[in-house]
């Protein structure tokens, strides 16, 4: 997977196309449920499907050569894909403003294919906002290396963090008079270079716009580079480590930081479970199991959603006011017929998404499990 970047989704966020159509493609890539060739199927189906639709809308000729060209490089994208390691795929596309942007993710998506005037991203920043982007600071008195981590891949950002301290410096005097004009140069000399890091650090951070930090050298420099910190990155300090810079190789950087990030997680959505759990056995402003949920999803009132991963249920959906249930063949809301559907979480998922709710997936030792998985905080009841 190639790491998404703050700039990248700021650019997506911004643009708007008034004149030309964008696509929002969103695909299932997920090998372990569907094989890369059924993958490819599906795509050209729902472009397709799509092309039919457009073909009855008053566009102009250029707006349907835009589309066209879409179209054509979303196929030529996939084709030239040799596999799929990664759990969903999306893509924006607007081809006569040269916008193109794919996301690689880790969790899957539920196949579509919107056009409109700009990006369709609810389901996009669903997924990105339940992961955290990481800074894996290794600095001494001379040298300092900076990851960024983010979605499980990793960059190196090492070139921007320079040094200028003398490493051995030739001395002669009286009495050591000199030995000791030498020692205090050199000294100021790390305390330039800790707040040229430390300074730098921070102007990264308002550009990348990083959620945590990881802190790593000697135990005894530590607290003195810490020093030239500004708050709000101490504040954000996740983990400090006993790890000098260039002593690791860039996967051992990415292993550690991912395992740090993995405990972190898992120890505050823990909490938020237990939370959950406990307000909503007391009847309060939260919701557990199916059933309850489902009875919170068809009353809009979820705020946020909570799934365990990897789990699903079939279910029935009505089609015409977008009814969910576990069984029900006439729809009560409007009396239509429901229709079946394979996984039910995820048109729970799309309907919270719908309502401008967030969601969150859980590892599957979760607590959530023992109540089929789902859970949920509410709007109201």
């Amino acid at each position: 997977m190639v790491m998404t970047t703050h700039k990248q989704i700021r650019e997506l966020l911004e643009f708007k196309s008034e004149d030309y159509p964008v696509i929002s493609f969103y695909l299932n890539t997920h090998v372990g449920e569907i094989s890369p060739d059924e993958i490819k199927a599906q795509a050209h189906s729902l472009i397709r499907l799509q092309e039919k639709k457009l073909s009855h809308k008053p566009f102009s000729h250029a707006q349907r050569e835009s589309l066209t060209k879409d179209f054509q490089k979303i196929y030529q994208f996939l084709e030239e894909k040799p596999e799929f390691n990664f759990k969903g795929l999306a893509i924006f596309t607007c081809s006569s403003k040269n916008f193109w942007q794919v996301y690689e993710l880790p969790q899957k998506v539920k196949d579509s294919l919107i056009v409109d005037s700009d990006p369709y991203i609810r389901p996009l920043l669903a997924i990105l906002n339940q992961f955290h982007r990481l800074a894996f600071l290794l600095v001494d008195q001379r040298r300092a290396q900076l990851f960024e981590l983010f979605m499980g891949e990793i960059k190196d950002h090492t070139e921007l963090m320079t040094a200028d301290v003398p490493s051995r410096v030739r001395y002669a005097g009286w009495y050591g008079l000199e030995e000791k004009r030498v020692s205090r140069h050199i000294e100021q000399h790390i305390q330039e270079h800790f707040k040229q890091v430390a300074v730098k650090l921070y102007l990264l951070y308002k550009t990348h716009q990083f959620d945590y930090f990881i802190l790593s050298a000697q135990k005894h420099i530590l607290p003195e580079f810490e020093q030239h910190l500004h708050t709000e990155i101490l504040d954000r300090v996740i983990e400090r480590l006993d790890i000098e810079p260039f002593t690791l190789s860039l996967n051992e950087v990415k292993e550690k930081a991912l395992e740090i990030e993995r405990r972190f997680v898992e120890s505050r959505l823990n909490e938020e479970v237990e939370k959950l759990i406990t307000e909503a056995q007391k009847g309060r402003l939260a919701s557990l199991g199916i059933q309850n949920t489902l009875e919170a999803v068809n009353k809009k009132a979820v705020r946020t959603l909570y799934l365990v991963e990897d789990m699903t249920i079939s279910g029935r959906e009505c089609h015409n006011c977008g009814y969910l249930t576990l069984d029900e063949k006439e729809c009560p809301v409007c009396g239509k017929v429901t229709e079946p559907v394979q996984d039910l979480f995820d048109e729970v998922v799309e309907a919270v998404l719908y309502m401008n709710g967030d969601y969150y997936t859980l590892p599957p030792n979760t607590l959530l499990r023992e109540y089929g998985g789902i859970g949920a905080w509410l709007r109201f009841k």
